[in-house]
């Protein structure tokens, strides 16, 4: 184990992590992870220790009525509200297995918190889908557990977490002058952020959020030149928010 920087103790982890401190343990011995003596002969383990039982476990807080699972799940259809069609995409994208996030699904969507709705959206032409949501009701999403919900990290590596490198073809129709395969969103990301920002196409634009970078929107919301005050003031939103 890395003597040289912080350590945190096991407990502390488990805390932050919102888990047992056996289930600590038990993935310390997993991921061969060498945890030491510290004072009091409580387990220490490295900064990079750590970080590595946060990728492996994730960290959910502790919430009445709710699972870990459960806030993993929240967590990524709060990200990605119209990208998730199958209860085996969720799974990819909460860091769980397809058959926990189908148990958790179901009675989510039994609580009203979530659904399994069809959608329409432009892939060549009008076509429905099925997704599955996150219900906004007031009721239930406080401000306080919407924000609760952003701080939620759900295991990795995730797929999801995997920055897509051109515009997916069901958004075609907002380039019209311009060829996808050359729209690159490492290179091209401003110019692909203005032409979506300035359509407001919702499904487009939670795309956008989660696959161009920080710069894009910055970049985008210096463009003076011809944009609307509500392009250039969500482009500013947006870049803040990241």
């Amino acid at each position: 184990m890395d003597t040289t920087g912080p350590t945190f103790s096991t407990n502390e982890i488990a805390e932050s992590l919102g888990v047992s401190v056996p289930t600590i343990h038990r993935a310390a011995l997993r991921l061969n992870l060498e945890p030491r003596r510290g004072t009091k002969r409580i387990l220490q383990l490295s900064e990079k220790g750590a970080q590595a039982l946060l990728e492996h476990l994730g960290k959910a807080p502790k919430l009445d009525g709710f699972r870990r699972e459960e806030l993993f799940i929240l967590h990524v259809l709060q990200k990605r509200p119209f990208d998730l069609r199958s209860a085996r995409a969720v799974a990819r994208c909460a860091g769980i297995s397809p058959s926990t996030a189908s148990d958790a699904l179901r009675e989510l969507e039994q609580r009203g918190i979530v659904e399994h709705r069809c959608v329409t959206v432009a892939e060549g032409h009008a076509k429905q889908i099925e997704v599955w949501t996150l219900r906004i009701d007031p009721y239930w999403m406080t401000d306080d557990l919407a924000a609760l919900i952003r701080s939620v990290v759900p295991p990795t590596p995730s797929q999801c977490n995997e920055r897509a490198v051109y515009v997916p073809q069901r958004f075609k129709h907002l380039f019209w002058n311009a060829d996808l395969s050359k729209l690159n969103t490492r290179t091209h990301g401003p110019a692909i952020a203005i032409s979506i920002l300035e359509q407001y196409d919702p499904h487009a634009l939670a795309w956008i959020i989660n696959n161009l970078d920080k710069e894009a929107f910055s970049v985008a919301a210096g463009q003076r030149r011809g944009l609307s005050p509500k392009t250039l003031a969500l482009a500013s939103h947006i870049a803040e928010s990241k």
